[in-house]
């Protein structure tokens, strides 16, 4: 009888478990059970799986890279029997049709099971085996719904309490657990505490925002004075998370239990924060009154980098180079690229717009025609790299089934096999990612070509729309007409529109510069 082949399953759920290694007391770093098991019962090692900080629990399947891969190996009979520490480790699950998913593939390839904590291996195929089968999962998945129960009462009693259940602390506040058994012991008491730095940064965004000022500006500030925002990152929305929260009068709440703590700031202070907030009408950063036509969809022809609108002292805006601002990343050379005005440019994008559309229908339909046809073209292109990278995996797929044959047939070691199968992985990676690429690209293209019909009634609507339309309708026809991206600003002052014609829109395409259609027009804007 020939040895069979195994592989070890290994699994942590947590992201604190994974961070500790504690993964390698299941495959047998720190200790030899499931080595051991291999060796006693004359198994062949053959591979290693491990899923670091992965549910098990229902509809989660997914996430577990290296499951799926054995799933997969599995079915190509690449092993024979799999070792787990528990039952656990492959599925918390009651779900039967995910059960499905998991055990049936093993089923169908002959695969058993075994384990430190199994008197007997599971052979799948066997009716008796099911049973235990079934009978261990259902403990496990009671075990674990007992320790989730426990879990979240725990967090419940320690809310009801005033403590902190779950997560982090308010930015400002700080959670103390403590040991405190007497009043000479020296260890700190539990109990809630302003945090010696960052609750003065909450009262001053409190104190700022209720004389009126904007988040926008409170966050640029604080970025300026290099001061990390509450998640260790940019200030974009924390000014307004901290605003909106009660927690800062000291009244917090967890799930609808109210939590009493220190207060950073009295009532008066935070009903002035929040009647300035209604006021702006803030969602994020302070939103400007005018329908910048431009703003999100612009990008500079210098650095590639996207357009920002920023105020200034006098009673105009600017748009701006995000690399010449204080938000470009570390290490990025702040852009030449000098600011424009941005009512000059909106009216002048705006302008060319109307240009476009007060020319004939039947030259509009003749210039969308030959776009479409480029387009075409580029996606039967696209179409071809698919088909060729597609043939490419599975030739792949072919040589690794050669190799793992010359690995059981002995004619490789597993130095070399493992060798070569590291190279092949790698190859596999790389021609997933370009495969990854160019479908997308083709699937985007084939949707630019619409219908000669679809596209007419467009332009027919966009003649009468366009002519007739209020700033908040301006804004929105140049979202639908326009991709991110599609309005470029070089440094010689010209302004590239570029307009892309599909019945779905054009403002959430992004990836726009050669693979969309050619410039339409051009327009030079007096700064």
């Amino acid at each position: 009888m020939s040895t069979q082949r195994a592989r070890i399953y290994a699994r942590v759920s947590s992201q604190r478990q994974a961070s500790d290694g504690t993964i390698g007391n299941q495959i047998g770093k720190s200790s030899p059970t499931m080595r051991w098991l291999a060796q006693q019962r004359e198994l062949e090692l053959t591979g290693i799986y491990t899923d670091d900080g992965k549910s098990a629990s229902a509809g989660k399947l997914h996430l577990r890279g290296d499951f799926n891969k054995m799933l997969i190996e599995a079915a190509r009979h690449d092993f024979d029997v799999l070792v787990v520490a528990g039952l656990d480790r492959i599925t918390r699950t009651n779900d039967w049709g995910e059960l499905g998913q998991i055990f049936g593939p093993l089923q169908k390839a002959g695969i058993s099971i075994w384990g430190p904590n199994l008197p007997r291996p599971i052979d799948l195929r066997s009716t008796a085996s099911w049973l235990e089968l079934v009978m261990r999962l259902t403990v496990a998945y009671e075990d674990n719904a007992e320790r989730m129960r426990k879990l979240k009462g725990g967090k419940e009693r320690q809310a009801q309490l005033g403590g902190l259940p779950a997560g982090p602390p308010p930015y400002g506040l700080v959670w103390q657990l403590g040991y405190r058994c007497r009043e000479e012991d020296p260890r700190p008491s539990p109990g809630w505490s302003i945090h010696p730095e960052k609750g003065p940064l909450a009262r001053e965004i409190f104190e700022r925002a209720a004389k009126g000022e904007t988040g926008h500006s409170i966050g640029q500030d604080f970025e300026a004075r290099d001061i990390p925002g509450p998640n260790g990152g940019r200030w974009k929305l924390g000014i307004i998370r901290i605003l909106r929260s009660s927690a800062y009068r000291g009244e917090w709440a967890w799930k609808g239990i109210p939590i009493k703590v220190p207060a950073l700031v009295d009532n008066e202070t935070w009903y002035a924060a929040q009647a300035a907030l209604g006021v702006s009408r803030m969602k994020g950063l302070a939103q400007p009154k005018h329908h910048y036509l431009v703003d999100k969809l612009g990008v500079c022809k210098k650095c590639n980098a996207p357009l920002y609108v920023l105020g200034s002292e006098g009673p105009y805006r600017y748009y701006v180079c995000l690399n010449r601002t204080a938000r470009r990343a570390p290490g990025i050379e702040k852009c030449p690229m000098e600011r424009i005005r941005a009512d000059v440019m909106d009216a002048g994008v705006w302008s060319l717009i109307l240009a476009f559309f007060a020319q004939p229908k039947k030259v509009i339909l003749e210039k969308l025609h030959a776009l479409r046809e480029d387009a075409s073209a580029e996606a039967a292109a696209w179409a071809s790299d698919v088909e060729q990278l597609s043939g490419k995996l599975d030739h792949l797929a072919a040589v690794e089934e050669t190799i793992m044959d010359s690995l059981i047939q002995g004619t490789a070691s597993k130095a070399v096999y493992q060798e070569r199968m590291a190279k092949l992985a790698q190859q596999r990676k790389r021609l997933q990612e370009q495969l990854e690429v160019a479908r997308a690209a083709k699937d985007k293209l084939a949707s630019a070509n619409a219908t000669t019909d679809g596209i007419a009634r467009l332009v027919d609507e966009l003649k009468v729309k366009v002519p007739k339309a209020t700033p908040k309708q301006q804004r929105e026809l140049v979202r639908f007409l326009v991709p991110k991206g599609g309005v470029l600003l070089d440094r010689n002052e010209d302004v590239t529109v570029r307009m892309y014609f599909d019945e779905t829109g054009a403002s959430e395409k992004t990836d726009f510069e050669g693979t969309l259609p050619e410039r339409v027009v051009t327009l030079r804007v007096a700064r």
